[in-house]
């Protein structure tokens, strides 16, 4: 029953937003003005602000901090070694971070491994010295996402560990479109499907809401590359109304390991 379920919830929420989302402990927020989508679907993939900290096996920590206002990015490096602590001045050191900052973009899919090889890189470290990651990210449409890494956890992270989602759509006229969902430890699972629409207000419940779920997964969920309007696109397709008149699309997903995805978006 849980395999069954799992298969069926996986394939009605295929979120692929972004690399970082395999990461342990993802968490995305956002809102904006809905007349402003062009505007917003170009900084959909602008990251403003990061901070980041590596902690190696001997104990050594590097700290990581970028920030970018008005197109002035500003990087600042430091390491502490036991009593000592140093600030990286190199242009070169600042430039690989910025780089890696840069490329959290949510179209690139990553897995917990490149994450940490790709900041490993930047940082001039190796890989297989990393202990633990931990770093918060702010993107140019107020999302935020927080990860973290530890050495020798599972880092197989798929949609089908899902442990509880909860998934919201409105539009006008008092349409809605609400997913609930929920896996207990003993394997049991409660899915409910709350409609309204031009075709009138249906629940639905357990195999019934996961068969519904499948049915309208592309709706559901933005894909890798999806920009805010294509995303506000497919929400109306699914609600059956104009995409002008889509009021909140809102996405919480928990997996049994911990990392959490949440998208608001309010008209």
């Amino acid at each position: 029953m849980k395999k069954t379920a799992s298969i069926l919830l996986s394939a009605a929420l295929a979120l692929n937003v972004t690399g970082v989302a395999s990461a342990h402990g993802y968490q995305h927020h956002h809102k904006c003005d809905g007349h402003n989508h062009g505007e917003h679907a170009k900084a959909w993939n602008a990251v403003h602000q990061f901070e980041g900290q590596a902690v190696l096996t001997d104990g050594t920590k590097y700290m990581v901090q970028y920030n970018e206002h008005s197109g002035a990015v500003n990087v600042m490096v430091k390491k502490e070694d036991g009593n000592k602590k140093y600030v990286f001045t190199e242009k070169e050191a600042k430039e690989r971070v910025a780089e890696f900052v840069k490329s959290l973009d949510l179209s690139t899919k990553l897995s917990k491994e490149e994450v940490v090889q790709r900041l490993s890189d930047a940082l001039g470290i190796k890989p297989s010295d990393v202990e633990q990651v931990k770093a918060n990210v702010k993107f140019g449409h107020h999302s935020h996402v927080a990860l973290s890494y530890k050495k020798g956890e599972n880092t197989d992270l798929h949609l089908n560990n899902i442990k509880d989602a909860n998934v919201l759509l409105k539009g006008k006229d008092g349409y809605f479109y609400h997913v609930t969902y929920n896996m207990e430890e003993n394997g049991q699972f409660h899915a409910v499907v709350e409609k309204k629409t031009a075709d009138g207000k249906q629940v639905l419940k357990d195999q019934a809401a996961l068969q519904e779920l499948a049915r309208v997964q592309e709706g559901l969920t933005p894909k890798a590359g999806t920009t805010l309007k294509a995303y506000i696109d497919q929400a109306a397709a699914v609600l059956g109304v104009q995409p002008e008149d889509v009021e909140q699309a809102k996405l919480d997903l928990n997996f049994d390991q911990g990392t959490k995805i949440h998208f608001d978006y309010k008209k």
